[in-house]
């Protein structure tokens, strides 16, 4: 149960976010499989990629870069996107690893298109105030926030990645992020995500 909000930031199409078949919310990687274009072992590694799908998509949608090529979102038009995505960024046996990886693939992928972008990181490095700031700014500047997270004792967000359409802070002051993760709209608290300790972990988005 979604708790008093004191304060929200999201994206414009937060509500529905990508809504392919007008069901989901957002992509799958299982998708991949089920639709024939990869074996499964590539499947559970290419979080990632619809990550960037999302991204990509949203950049064609509002902000002028052109990068989703169909009419529509049905699911077989969007796991072929999946797929075209996937041969950029490449997954690799432990998935798409670091901001970095995913950095040089996003980018090679849009030049493919003809099209630049930025990448820009929310340095977890910063205070966490300051980290809250820069997440709020991009989701105010219609921007989805990739989110990647290595060993983490939440099971759904662990060896993942995910994306951040809304940020909201309850009365008492505890923080959350809304994300699609799986097709699904997830909400998870950010200050646990802030504060544990992990192998790596980062955000990041494309403008």
């Amino acid at each position: 149960m979604r708790r008093e909000i004191a304060q929200e930031v999201n994206i414009i199409d937060h509500e529905k976010f990508i809504p392919v078949e007008n069901k989901y919310y957002g992509g799958y990687q299982n998708w991949l499989l089920t639709e024939s274009m990869t074996k499964k072992f590539w499947a559970d590694r290419s979080c990632g990629v619809v990550a960037a799908a999302h991204c990509a998509y949203y950049l064609s949608m509002h902000h002028n870069k052109p990068l989703y090529p169909y009419m529509d979102i049905s699911l077989k038009n969007f796991t072929i996107y999946l797929n075209e995505i996937s041969r950029f960024i490449c997954p690799r046996v432990y998935g798409i690893p670091t901001l970095l990886h995913m950095k040089r693939g996003f980018i090679k992928f849009a030049r493919s298109k003809n099209i630049e972008v930025e990448a820009v990181y929310i340095n977890t490095k910063f205070s966490k105030q300051k980290v809250i700031e820069l997440l709020k700014n991009a989701l105010k500047d219609n921007y989805p926030v990739l989110m990647i997270t290595w060993n983490s004792k939440n099971s759904h967000l662990r060896n993942h990645w995910v994306t951040i359409t809304g940020f909201y802070e309850d009365k008492n002051s505890n923080n959350f992020i809304v994300t699609s993760n799986w097709s699904k709209k997830q909400v998870y608290n950010f200050d646990d995500w802030l504060n544990e300790k992990v192998m790596h972990k980062g955000l990041m988005y494309f403008k």
